[in-house]
């Protein structure tokens, strides 16, 4: 952190451009020291957000010819309604610099046109007794608003329709054409310098789960938490029961003083976040000032979560949802080879990188053959000592991965810290693979040390 004047931070007034935008610096500041966690553009934030989407039968197209959207939207002061639209990856891509300034996400997963049209052919089958559906042939080149499909039951075609859908609201991102969501999106407003260190402090300690991206935003912070797999609206039940359960987690946050100023500057908590409400998006500008022209920051973690995990956290009851597989996993060896720290690690560890060779080959019991210390720790030491068998990748992530990354990968959850019995339970297994009397791998002594260390915390 920068040597500043903490009564200074602590009593700056936020009401001038000059003031927010100096908080605005101090509290990315603070954000950017957060272990784990790294700077993201816009596409590497926009994959974050939709990786669990993409791996599930959503992102195919559980309708023929077309699936859904992650709510991704251009909004311009004066013409939200007119802007308000999904836009598909290749939009994404050639945004220029003026629409980037005006790029938000919402955590909503939104019905594309081709996925409303076909959406509306199968409530036409079930309205009139049919059982299947077709393109005809003048069908298969469908607009993007309407099709001509043949209705089928038991095999025999009963009808041909063109169905057309309102073109006016289609990719519109508004609530009736919401058909799932990614995860929980929190904003927290009025984030000063020593809120920005409570949340961050509060992180690091594991008070609260930690986002899996951050965003600051020139007078507040946005949180995303993304969930493993995508929770799918069957009805409008599960509808309410995911306003419900967003609502209480978010009041986590925007309701706790440590976090949120909002209460103590204008008299009242903040409300809930509208169902699909846009988010600034990195690159974002925060323009509502005379100006004042504040660009957004990410800050990405990589973790992901079982909704169920977050709720118990937040002390939601359990209430009917539906969550769509997804095929998010966990890439080990794509994870450490973007890991310079590791590399370096490594390095400090032998004199040379011929001593660092012999000694590996020495270990593995076989000729290693590398000209540089990243063929060496790709090639020997990450494939080689560390993922050859379960005990190894146990000790791989006890010695090597630090912070939030670690407990994902072995297992940890907010129980292993509120629940004693669990986390000794855990750690008697443990022990029991990679403890040096029975281990004999060259790192199960640092493992050990590694345990110890995170069991303490536990207890």
């Amino acid at each position: 952190m920068s040597e500043l004047d903490n009564t200074q931070l602590n009593n700056q007034n936020v009401s001038t451009s000059w003031d927010i935008s100096l908080n605005n610096n101090l509290v990315n500041e603070v954000i950017s020291h957060l272990q784990g966690y790294s700077n993201a553009d816009l596409h590497g934030t926009y994959d974050i957000l939709t990786a669990p989407f993409i791996g599930s039968y959503m992102s195919k197209g559980s309708v023929i010819g077309g699936g859904y959207k992650i709510g991704a939207v251009e909004l311009y002061k004066n013409s939200y309604n007119n802007k308000s639209l999904i836009l598909d990856e290749m939009t994404l891509s050639n945004l220029n610099k003026e629409s980037g300034a005006h790029l938000y996400f919402t955590n909503g997963i939104y019905a594309t046109s081709k996925a409303k049209v076909i959406e509306e052919a199968n409530r036409f089958a079930a309205a009139n007794n049919c059982d299947e559906i077709r393109f005809t042939e003048n069908g298969k080149d469908y607009s993007m608003f309407e099709a001509e499909f043949d209705f089928f039951y038991r095999g025999h075609k009963r009808f041909t329709k063109v169905i057309r859908v309102d073109d006016k609201s289609i990719i519109s991102c508004k609530k009736e054409n919401l058909r799932g969501f990614i995860g929980y999106n929190i904003d927290i407003d009025n984030v000063d310098y020593e809120r920005a260190e409570n949340l961050r402090s509060d992180i690091e300690n594991q008070v609260i789960p930690a986002p899996t991206i951050i965003i600051v935003t020139g007078t507040g912070i946005h949180l995303w938490y993304i969930f493993r797999e995508p929770i799918y609206l069957k009805n409008q039940t599960t509808l309410k029961n995911y306003e419900i359960m967003q609502g209480m987690f978010s009041r986590k946050f925007t309701h706790n003083k440590r976090y949120c100023g909002k209460e103590e500057e204008t008299g009242s908590f903040q409300r809930d976040l509208p169902l699909g409400q846009p988010m600034r998006a990195v690159g974002n500008i925060y323009d509502k000032i005379e100006g004042l022209n504040i660009p957004t920051e990410s800050y990405i973690s990589g973790s992901y979560y079982d909704v169920e995990e977050l709720n118990r956290w937040a002390d939601i009851p359990k209430m009917k949802i539906g969550k769509v597989r997804s095929a998010q996993q966990y890439n080990m060896l794509k994870t450490r080879q973007l890991s310079i720290t590791e590399y370096e690690k490594l390095k400090n560890s032998f004199t040379n990188l011929k001593e660092a060779k012999e000694k590996i080959s020495k270990i593995l019991n076989r000729k290693v053959v590398a000209s540089s210390w990243q063929i060496l720790y790709d090639k020997y030491v990450t494939e080689d000592l560390y993922f050859k068998d379960k005990v190894s990748k146990y000790i791989f992530y006890l010695v090597e991965i630090e912070g939030k990354p670690q407990l994902d990968f072995l297992g940890i959850t907010y129980e292993y810290y509120s629940n004693k019995k669990v986390a000794e339970k855990w750690h008697k297994e443990m022990v029991k693979l990679i403890h040096p009397d029975r281990c004999k791998h060259p790192k199960a002594t640092e493992a050990m040390q590694a345990l110890e260390k995170l069991y303490k915390g536990m207890i």
